[in-house]
């Protein structure tokens, strides 16, 4: 069994290292994926481990390369000091991975352009459903993160609950006074919320795995933008508006990351992920078009939908030197996204996507289907040097990675079929300890590199007037 633990080692080792999701600074500066390497930001996909890293308080610094704002800093407090209750916590204002479809809390409104680039293919940009609309979908803000966890017998249960929103609201007005005689007034209402539920179960010794942790979840959104416009002029019929909401959005995840002891100091985990995806959006644009005096009332209707699935099965190795002080870590996990969107159009009662088929004409893309399937590899070093400082370093790689894309439009279908170019991503990072406090960071390795390959007599890697920039860093309390 150590013959072949080292052999998988080494091969990992020589291949290099995958993809990891965005996670905490130690796992960050050293590749590590979360489901192979121990870390606290587990809580985040497994809530009973909140059992495990109770009574800490966590501050999280992100973007630390030059930029000196707080905007994506957030942070919690897990409290494990009433045995009765369990363990209860909170976060709040926390960017993650884990928001829909593997995008973060802020890039929601990404998913604007399916239907953004449906309707550019008639619509009218000076109208609701326009270019420059649909590029303003509201974004959820993070708010907040509940944890709960409790030991129940030999079982570890953990609850998540999670909410981010957005709302925004104006009242505006518009003088047509010298074109068309007329002034509109209205109001624009842009309001998004998604909410989440996270349960976590852990055990002992279930069968060959000392260690099991399965976790499910559901989220949900909801997205509306509306606007509301009447003028007052000659044309009795001149009010017009427009909204777009979702069509169902939904997001249901279940996971499982299993842990079999090889020996005093090996260890092996087996991992896995399954989420299914539904995004949808549909909007209406309600209007007049204006020709000297006579107006045509005109009714757009648009939808998209995003349907899709992503999974994931991983396999790492961890082995343990110096009695704890140092850590050699690798793993390799085979990913798949699949997804694919439908699309409809309405002009006036007029369904564009069915008469084009008929014609050949347009060039509407009414169906959209996106697959993707990569390996990635990785391989993570820590080692305890002084008391009070640990260093850091790992690298990762795709052994293989590749995109099929069919797009079905009204005029013409196209096929894309092809695997991208994968560089070995190398980080490198820092852990200081001073009693109860720890500090961990991410550092620029480009940065690094430079000053590697500049050292001057004397002058060493770090004395030249400047620092290694720092890109993120966490620091924690233990009480």
């Amino acid at each position: 069994m150590k013959k072949a633990w080292m052999l998988l080692l080494s091969l990992l080792m020589v291949l290099g290292t995958g993809l990891t999701a965005k996670a905490s600074s130690r796992t960050d500066a050293m590749s590590a994926d979360l489901n192979v390497v121990e870390d606290y930001d587990l809580i985040f996909t497994y809530p009973n481990k909140v059992l495990e890293y109770k009574n800490t308080v966590d501050f999280r610094l992100e973007n630390l390369d030059g930029v000196t704002s707080t905007a994506d800093d957030w942070g919690g407090v897990l409290d494990g000091k009433h045995e009765k209750i369990g363990v209860v916590g909170v976060y709040l204002h926390r960017f993650d991975s884990a928001a829909f479809l593997g995008f973060t809390y802020n890039e929601l409104g990404g998913f604007s352009l399916p239907l953004q680039s449906l309707y550019n293919s008639y619509g009218d940009t000076n109208h609701g459903l326009g270019n420059e609309i649909l590029n303003d979908i509201p974004s959820v803000n993070p708010l907040f993160d509940l944890f709960w966890g409790k030991e129940m017998g030999k079982l570890g249960v953990g609850v998540k609950v999670s909410y981010a929103d957005s709302k925004q609201s104006m009242t505006m007005g518009e003088d047509y006074s010298a074109v068309h005689g007329t002034v509109a007034s209205g109001k624009m209402v842009d309001r998004a919320f998604q909410a989440d539920v996270q349960v976590g179960l852990g055990m002992k010794d279930l069968g060959p795995f000392q260690e099991a942790n399965f976790a499910v979840g559901y989220l949900m959104g909801k997205v509306e933008m509306a606007q509301s416009r009447v003028t007052a002029d000659h044309l009795a019929d001149d009010a017009y508006g427009w909204w777009i909401r979702d069509n169902g959005i939904y997001s249901v995840n279940a996971n499982v990351n299993l842990k079999h002891e090889l020996g005093a100091n090996d260890n092996m985990k087996v991992f896995g992920t399954y989420r299914l995806n539904s995004f949808g959006l549909k909007g209406v644009d309600d209007y007049d078009l204006i020709y000297g005096t006579t107006a045509t009332r005109e009714a757009d209707r648009v939808a998209t939908h995003l349907r899709g699935y992503h999974a994931e099965l991983g396999l790492g190795c961890n082995h343990t030197v110096n009695e704890g002080d140092g850590l050699v870590s690798a793993g390799v996990k085979a990913q798949v996204w699949k997804h694919k969107n439908d699309a409809s159009m309405f002009v006036n009662g007029v369904d564009y996507v069915s008469q084009d088929r008929t014609t050949g004409a347009g060039d509407i893309v009414a169906d959209l289907k996106i697959s993707t399937f990569a390996l990635p590899v990785f391989v993570s070093v820590e080692a305890k040097v002084k008391s009070w400082l640990t260093l850091r370093a790992g690298a990762s790689y795709f052994l293989f990675q590749n995109t099929n894309v069919q797009v079905d439009g009204t005029a013409q279908g196209m096929t894309f079929s092809g695997s991208m170019p994968s560089n070995i991503t190398f980080n490198t990072g820092f852990g200081l300890n001073w009693k109860n406090w720890v500090l961990d960071g991410v550092l620029d390795t480009n940065d690094l590199e430079n000053r590697i390959a500049s050292v001057q007599p004397g002058r060493g890697l770090f004395f030249d007037g400047n620092v290694v920039t720092v890109m993120k860093a966490d620091l924690k309390y233990k009480f």
